[in-house]
Parts: structure tokens; C-alpha cells; sequence
């Protein structure tokens, strides 16, 4: 149900404007004064003073095609070569292809360039003068000068009976003390002969006024002595060298 205002309710006696209110004589309530705008405004054309702008300004944009002022390359889309579209520079934009340079290969080495001289074996022949370590700190250097094989007549001449079935040898050379200090005696047991069956033999014990022995006694740093030893080896087998070794190198000498 509709409900309407209460009783009572409504404009008082005598409500509304005032007298005399409203708009005054001669108002107009829409559109401009009159003579707004005044006669002759905006002035057509430019205004006056400023130059008038030169012909074919501004000027448009050059079509596709057009040609590049001279002396001016076209420009080219990026990623784009001489050749067409495609991804990435070509060879032309990166210039001609340099190989790279190859190091000079390594000069030609030794192979035994790596071998320690005081580690390596040494092994010559008759007369060649080899050096090694030995024991305690010695350093030696002999020279190997003959190997007389058999010797039979020399032990005969000096009185000495040669034992049946074995033959006589001396073996002369020099010792030089290489130590860089004296030594109490030359290590003449160290040098042993080298029979044809590759088996070594200690030497033997002889006096031969023909064939002196190495000296006892001290050998100073530097100094060379001379000397002979003497072996008896089986009468089938043959002399293949000398061999000497006190505890470290093994020197060998061939005939």
C-alpha cells in the first residue's frame, strides 16, 4: 500500500520567492553578448612580420625507391646483407676470412735429454774412459787399457802355477779419484771380468813384476794411478769385457 506524506506536510501558507526576485531587465540567458567576437578577429593568413614559409615546406616524406643523395649509401636493415634477407652479417660485411697462425712447432729434442747423467748406465769400449758413483760417496773414473786373454806365459814367467783346466788374464787400466776429497785406497775389488756366458769373476790374487797391481794406500782427489788385475776363468770360456761396480753405477767395457 502506497503511503502518502503525513497530514500536514507541505508548503507553509505563503511560501516562494520574494517579491520583486527574478532576472533583471534585458538578461539574456543563453548565447554570446552581442558584438562578441569583434569584427575582423582571428585576422586570416598569417600575422603581420612573419615570413611566409618557402615553397614546398614542409616537405613530404621521399617514397620507397628513392633514391640516396649522392656520396650516401642506403640504408639497410639491420641483420640484412648484400644478399638478400637473411639472419646474421655476411661475409662481405665481415671483410675476407684470415686463418689463424700456427704456432712454430717445437724444436726437435734429444731423447736423452732427460736422462741424468750421474743415473745413466755407462758402458764403452776398451781404452773409453767412463765415470760413476760409488758407495759412501765415491766418485770414480777408470780407463780400461787392455784385457790379455790367455796370459798363461806372463804367470808361468813369475813363477805361479796356473790351477788345471782354467786360463790366466790381466786386465791394465787407471783409476782417477773423482770424489773431490781422498780416498783411504782404490777400489780395484769392484772390477770383475765379463766372461762370453755373461757371468763375472772376482779377480785373483798374483804378484807380476811384469804386470805391477794398483798401489795400497791413499788417493788423493784428482790424482791417477795405474795399475794391472788379474783373473782365471774356465779354459772353454772366452773374455766378453770388464765390469765395475762399488755399490752404484755399473760400468761396462766390451773387447
Amino acid at each position: 500500500m502506497t503511503q502518502g506524506p503525513p497530514p500536514g506536510y507541505g508548503p507553509r501558507p505563503g511560501y516562494g520567492p520574494p517579491p520583486g526576485y527574478g532576472p533583471p531587465p534585458g538578461f539574456r540567458p543563453t548565447g554570446r553578448p552581442p558584438g562578441y567576437p569583434p569584427p575582423g578577429y582571428p585576422p586570416p593568413g598569417p600575422p603581420r612580420g612573419y615570413p611566409p614559409p618557402p615553397p614546398g615546406y614542409p616537405p613530404a616524406a621521399p617514397p620507397r625507391g628513392y633514391p640516396p643523395p649522392p656520396g650516401r649509401a642506403p640504408a639497410r636493415p639491420q641483420g640484412q646483407g648484400t644478399g638478400g634477407p637473411h639472419s646474421g652479417p655476411t661475409h662481405a660485411d665481415q671483410g675476407p676470412r684470415r686463418t689463424p697462425e700456427q704456432p712454430p712447432p717445437p724444436p726437435a729434442s734429444d731423447p736423452h735429454d732427460d736422462i741424468d747423467e750421474d743415473l745413466a748406465p755407462r758402458s764403452g769400449k776398451v781404452g773409453d774412459f767412463l765415470e760413476g758413483q760409488g758407495q759412501y760417496g765415491l766418485r770414480a773414473g777408470w780407463r780400461i787399457l787392455m784385457i790379455r786373454y790367455p796370459a798363461d806365459e806372463s804367470f808361468i814367467a813369475a813363477g805361479l802355477t796356473i790351477p788345471a783346466g782354467y786360463a790366466s788374464a790381466i786386465v791394465g787400466g787407471m783409476f782417477t779419484n773423482k770424489s773431490g776429497g781422498s780416498i783411504q785406497s782404490p777400489p780395484v775389488s769392484g772390477l770383475c771380468l765379463l766372461d762370453s756366458q755373461g757371468d763375472v769373476h772376482a779377480r785373483a790374487t798374483a804378484v807380476l813384476d811384469s804386470h805391477p797391481g794398483f798401489r795400497e794406500g791413499e788417493v788423493f782427489d784428482e790424482e791417477t794411478i795405474a795399475g794391472h788385475v788379474f783373473y782365471l776363468i774356465p779354459k772353454e770360456l772366452d773374455v766378453q769385457g770388464i765390469q765395475w761396480q762399488s755399490g752404484g753405477d755399473l760400468l761396462t767395457w766390451l773387447r
